[in-house]
């Protein structure tokens, strides 16, 4: 499972305070990635315990393990945007490639030759 699924299966069953916690680093995960256990207890004003706690009860080994999973999430999501914009410019060339087709360009080229003469 990834980040997002761990999220999405174990939400219901955290209190308030937790499903606050989780929001921020959800919101948060380039900053997240690159801090301890400590400095995102600081960051949520609470301990590195509460931290590991909330690692666990969304079913990560600990924080690590849960940190490893938004870095590989923030990974996968910037691919797949490159990707995603690939695909975009292929059906964009394609569009074109097939208008250029379908336009008759003899009355433009009439025009074009009366203009040079």
């Amino acid at each position: 499972m990834n980040f997002e699924q761990h999220v999405e299966v174990n939400y219901d069953s955290l209190t308030m305070s937790e499903k606050e916690m989780l929001q921020f680093i959800v919101q948060h995960k380039e900053l997240i990635v690159s801090k301890t256990i400590v400095e995102v207890g600081e960051l949520l004003l609470t301990s590195k315990s509460t931290v590991l706690r909330l690692a666990k009860k969304i079913g990560f080994r600990g924080f690590t393990d849960m940190r490893y999973s938004i870095q590989d999430s923030i990974y996968k999501t910037k691919s797949g945007d490159k990707i995603d914009l690939l695909s975009q410019l292929q059906m964009d060339i394609q569009k074109t490639f097939r208008f250029a087709t379908e336009l008759d360009f003899l009355p433009i080229l009439k025009k074009f030759m009366k203009l040079l003469k």
